[in-house]
């Protein structure tokens, strides 16, 4: 916690360095982004690369409430004649062909960080919001 702001999350590490992008003059969806690609390295089983994404976003200067739906287009090839000819009369909810979705976590966070940049002003690049995550994906991290 913070006198501006606070931060909370399922991981102490993400909370912490969360809070240190607020403190080094970031904004909340800066600490959100940065929150959000550490959970995909120390909390993987719930927040991963290969997932959805989800936003709102109030932006206060603005008074403006945005929402941002970034769950990927479906695949090219999953078409009802894709599913018919394998003998589905439905997608299946379990197993190989129950993925239907491109994931669309990344472009969700490029659509979030362009908003930003747009509307409220990036305070921090990228490699500052990735970097926490990727420390720890490559020297690891207790568990």
């Amino acid at each position: 916690m913070s006198p501006n702001g606070m931060v909370t999350t399922p991981d102490y590490l993400t909370s912490q360095a969360a809070l240190e992008i607020l403190q080094q003059g970031g904004n909340a969806i800066e600490a959100a982004l940065t929150a959000a690609s550490i959970l995909t390295v120390v909390y993987a089983h719930m927040n991963s690369l290969g997932g959805d994404s989800f936003w709102l976003i109030y932006n206060a200067k603005d008074r403006e409430l945005k929402g941002l739906n970034a769950s990927g287009r479906a695949g090219e090839k999953a078409t009802i004649d894709f599913y018919q000819d394998r003998g589905y009369n439905k997608i299946p909810s379990r197993g190989y062909f129950a993925t239907n979705t491109v994931p669309g976590v990344i472009s969700g966070w490029q659509e979030v960080h362009n908003y930003v940049a747009a509307t409220i002003g990036n305070h921090l690049t990228w490699h500052q919001l990735l970097d926490f995550a990727i420390k720890y994906a490559e020297a690891g991290f207790a568990v």
